[in-house]
């Protein structure tokens, strides 16, 4: 064999061993992949599962603050109708207390018209 088929030998066997030690190396360091696509995959699915149970409970709370925001405006309303009622009961008592204290202060009035003319006629 000519000393440059020797080299060339040498080189291809060299290159072989290299080309070993990488691939020994990479099939050490390989990942299973299948298995951490199925964990995640399972993990996907318990999250879906969390997060459907979550949405319908935080829907059927939804639903119950609806429907205690329908009973508050409902009682609402009804308050709102008692104290305009309240306020008209109001407004009519001031205005009777108001004629009642006019109708004092004429009685008063009068009174003391009558005494003075009593008082006048007692000394005459």
């Amino acid at each position: 064999m000519s000393p440059l088929a020797k080299v060339f030998v040498f080189l291809v066997t060299f290159l072989n061993i290299c080309f070993l030690g990488v691939s020994a190396t990479l099939y050490q360091v390989q990942k299973d992949w299948k298995s951490v696509a199925e964990t995640r995959q399972t993990a996907i699915v318990k999250l879906e599962v969390e997060s459907s149970d979550q949405l319908a409970s935080i829907r059927g709370e939804n639903d119950q603050l609806q429907s205690n925001l329908a009973a508050v405006k409902t009682t609402n309303a009804s308050l709102e109708a008692s104290n305009q009622g309240l306020n008209n009961e109001n407004r009519d008592l001031k205005s009777d207390k108001s004629r009642l204290e006019q109708a004092v202060a004429t009685s008063q009035s009068d009174v003391q018209l009558e005494k003075t003319r009593n008082i006048q006629i007692d000394k005459e």
